[in-house]
């Protein structure tokens, strides 16, 4: 099986209890940090899916690790991969669909209804 691709922005945001939840379920996954100076590769094609991992830095920033990441999102959506975000990886994943991406005018804390469209 091929690994997951985790994308890391900052040295200090690992992938925490993901690798852990891979590692028990003896899934491969290799882990890409931007802040280390890790390249992103150009596509999914040699990944099972894709995990783009948080960070303080905003999605509207002008990071070029950013912009590889939403291009890796709608790569991996062309090959019908899994992709997930947590926090930051969730905001790339909205801007790389098309939504835009705004400051929330109240804090938002803990898991929050969501709605499924088609």
């Amino acid at each position: 099986m091929k690994p997951v691709l985790v994308l890391q922005h900052q040295s200090s945001d690992g992938p925490a209890f993901l690798a852990t939840w891979l590692r028990a379920r003896g899934v491969a996954f290799e882990v890409r940090n931007a802040e280390a100076g890790e390249a992103f590769p150009e596509s999914t094609e040699a990944y099972a899916a894709l995990a783009l991992l948080g960070g303080e830095m905003s999605a509207n920033d002008p990071l070029s690790a950013l912009r590889a990441g939403e291009r890796l999102i709608l790569d991996a959506m062309q090959r019908s991969r899994p992709v997930i975000g947590h926090c930051l990886g969730g905001q790339l994943m909205a801007r790389a669909l098309g939504a835009r991406v705004v400051e929330s005018p109240a804090p938002e804390i803990g898991w929050l209804p969501i709605d499924v469209a088609d």
